[in-house]
């Protein structure tokens, strides 16, 4: 079993800071260069998104798919232009389906893995705000309903959408270990009750990011346990302020290296995955 570290595309938009930004070609260079085992990118235009993960393939990045169907029949469209892609390593759904009927979720679940299967292609369903997965309560009852599911873990989103407090509840630790159990990839963000993405290295974060830290070792550790041959993707995405994800200060430019900071969220999942502990190297990744 390995740890592939994947930098999203979309987490580069607006990169690097207070420079000019750097093009398709330009961010996939700078992905290679850092290091990253693959690229996480959009493909909410297709055909685009297609060469440009042509492109990335051609560096040796793997391929993180990410989607976003509300129908089988857009699904299987996908599939199609995913043919002609080399190196993915799966596809992450985001579904735009919205439904309070567990039943129709399922169903269009079950239908997405039937298409995925028959391409022969590994399909995980994103906890993600705006989505299907919006409420966490929702999204582990179709874990129950649907007992193949497998999740790509964006835990910023049940943190900020459903308030989490801390010390955390009880309840709300039972309903994250549901769902890192059942979780393959893991996406790299740390978030607080009212904020989606906060900056790493604030005194104010640090309780947070012990929180989440804790919780993508837990996350491998079961993956591990699980099923000692597979491989694990763990995918930095911090967003750019234009999507109200990175802050702004008041003169208007970003309050954080979004880069740096990805680079760090790397090297955290990269600790944890061989049991270090990030406190312990506080001083390397600061």
């Amino acid at each position: 079993m390995a740890l592939q570290v994947f930098q999203s595309l979309w987490g580069m938009i607006g990169l690097p800071r207070n420079a000019p930004a750097w093009s398709p070609t330009e961010q996939l260079d700078a992905i290679v260069d850092a290091g990253f085992d693959g690229a996480s990118i959009s493909f909410d235009n297709p055909t685009a998104a297609a060469d440009i993960a042509r492109q990335a393939a051609d560096r040796g990045l793997r391929i993180e798919v990410v989607c976003y169907p509300v129908t089988p029949g857009e699904f299987d469209d996908l599939l199609v232009v995913l043919d002609q892609v080399p190196g993915i390593a799966h596809i992450d759904a985001q579904p735009l389906l919205r439904t309070p009927h567990l039943d129709v979720a399922a169903k269009a679940i079950q239908q997405w893995y039937a298409s995925a299967d028959e391409a022969g292609l590994p399909l995980l369903i994103e906890t993600h705000r705006a989505r299907l997965t919006c409420d966490i309560l929702f999204t582990c009852e179709l874990l129950d309903a649907v007992p193949r599911m497998r999740v790509t873990a964006d835990l910023a989103h049940y943190v900020t959408g459903d308030e989490f407090g801390l010390p955390l509840s009880e309840r709300n630790q039972a309903l994250i270990d549901k769902l890192l159990a059942r979780s393959d990839v893991f996406h790299g963000r740390v978030s607080s009750p009212g904020q989606i993405q906060v900056p790493l290295r604030d005194r104010q974060s640090e309780p947070l990011l012990e929180l989440f830290s804790s919780w993508w070792r837990r996350g491998f550790e079961l993956r591990r346990a699980e099923n000692p041959d597979a491989a694990v993707v763990f995918t930095t995405e911090l967003g750019p302020p234009d999507h109200w994800y990175g802050l702004l200060d008041p003169d208007g430019t970003e309050r954080t290296d979004r880069w740096a900071e990805a680079l760090d969220l790397a090297d955290i999942a990269r600790s944890l995955w061989a049991a270090e502990s990030p406190r312990d190297r506080q001083g390397q990744l600061s």
